[in-house]
């Protein structure tokens, strides 16, 4: 499932549950606007399906298993679901409530597919509310979002499954894959078009899934429609989709937690640890191979300054913004990390003192060239200074390569800043191919 999540900082708990704090009254007026109306429209389609349903003790004892296990998962998985919503503060993100309801579409009513979301998002309403690490505008929103997305995938599924054109098999598995992308479709587009609205990001990607999220996704979908066959055919089995639920959503949660201990977390580039064990690998490589390797240093020109100045939020930006500016100039196998403050490193393999001359001078001028605007409206121009070693000359191993950078660095410095100096030696007789640059 697709869940919406905008930050509201500054915010005490006992705020965020009032609902006269709710930073939803502080959204701009288009995004509030949408998010209203499709609250509204939710509820008065789920309101219309219900009247209109006719259920059959099938279909309420259906409702009432998915209902029964979403509980028990979401009371199983508190815990490892809250570390998720607060690793995804000002994101979407994805979580497993979709096997429920997307079985639900497939084997329910409408209106009782849509009322199967309200209880699993009451359920979580609750959990938000006894721990207070959840904002409940945020779930409301997102339960009347995912109601459209049932109610869609339903009358999707009915009408397709219903064409007679083609065999009842065909039939049917073409309803359930056109109610699959109904489903996330609407999903994705009622939570991107809310959360672009309110947050108005630079690059619609920072209010969309990353393509590994989507294949997550549409993998949940595929197993709410296993659950669907589970509950048709051996429903006593249903309750095995637990585990595999649990299973498969530690599994990624782990695999992120791996990404989050090796990511700084300012800039989204590695840290000082992961970049020196990348860095390292390589330059083991770059011996055995007998290939030329250069390592920049890159420190911002008065950055206290710029802390000082303008607050650390804008120092906070301009980190972020020159990681941009540095991964724009550098190769996507190049090794790129914060090594800590504002200092910056990179080790190019394949890559001799001409070729790391050019590198470190592209991304120089890039930050130069790169405005970063403060919260106060003002327009800030950074610059950098960047230190340049080269293996072999300047040394065999990566301490030795990182102390000559700094040497190199700190002439930059003494020239008068934004410069790119190379370490004191002769020049590596090692063939270099130039990294690529990425077009501005």
């Amino acid at each position: 499932m697709i869940i919406a999540s905008v930050a509201d900082g500054g915010k005490s708990r006992s705020q965020r549950t009032d609902i006269r704090h709710w930073a939803l009254w502080s959204l701009p007026r288009q995004a509030l606007v949408v998010l209203l109306t499709i609250e509204v429209l939710a509820g008065s389609v789920m309101i219309i399906e219900l009247v209109r349903a006719n259920p059959t003790k099938s279909d309420l004892g259906r409702f009432a298993l998915l209902a029964v296990l979403s509980a028990i998962y979401g009371e199983a998985e508190d815990r490892t679901d809250r570390f998720r919503r607060g690793r995804a503060a000002k994101g979407p993100y994805i979580d497993a409530t979709s096997v429920w309801t997307f079985a639900g579409v497939l084997l329910l009513p409408a209106g009782y597919a849509a009322l199967l979301v309200v209880v699993v998002y009451a359920h979580t309403m609750l959990r938000a509310h006894r721990h207070r690490s959840w904002y409940p505008h945020r779930i409301a929103y997102t339960a009347a979002a995912i109601t459209l997305s049932a109610l869609a995938g339903t009358a999707i599924n009915s009408s397709l499954s219903d064409i007679h054109q083609i065999s009842t098999g065909a039939a049917q598995v073409l309803g359930v894959a056109g109610a699959m992308v109904g489903y996330r479709l609407i999903n994705e587009l009622a939570i991107a078009v809310v959360m672009y609205l309110a947050t108005r990001p630079a690059r619609l990607t920072e209010v969309t899934l990353k393509p590994d999220e989507i294949a997550v996704e549409m993998a949940t979908l595929i197993l709410g429609a296993f659950t669907a066959q589970t509950v048709i055919q051996m429903p006593w089995l249903t309750p095995a989709v637990l585990v595999l639920i649990v299973m498969m959503f530690r599994g990624l949660l782990v695999k992120k937690l791996e990404v989050a201990a090796a990511t700084d977390g300012k800039t989204g580039l590695l840290n000082a640890t992961a970049w020196r064990e990348l860095a390292q690998r390589h330059l083991w490589r770059a011996v055995r191979e007998d290939q030329a390797a250069g390592a920049l240093v890159i420190d911002l020109d008065r950055f206290k300054a710029l802390n000082d100045q303008h607050g650390h939020l804008a120092g906070d930006l301009a980190l972020k913004t020159v990681a941009e500016c540095i991964k724009h100039e550098l190769r996507d196998y190049d090794a790129v990390g914060r090594y800590g403050g504002e200092e910056f490193v990179a080790l190019l393999p394949n890559a001799g003192a001409n070729a790391a001359m050019r590198v470190a001078e592209r991304v120089r001028e890039r930050i130069e060239a790169c405005p970063i605007t403060a919260e106060d409206g003002t327009t800030i121009h950074l610059t950098a200074s960047i230190g340049v070693a080269t293996y072999p000359t300047h040394g065999n191993e990566l301490d030795e390569l990182i102390r000559a950078a700094d040497t190199a660095l700190y002439a930059a410095k003494d020239a008068g800043r934004n410069a790119v100096r190379l370490a004191e030696g002769r020049t590596a007789s090692v063939t270099s191919h130039e990294p690529r640059s990425t077009p501005a």
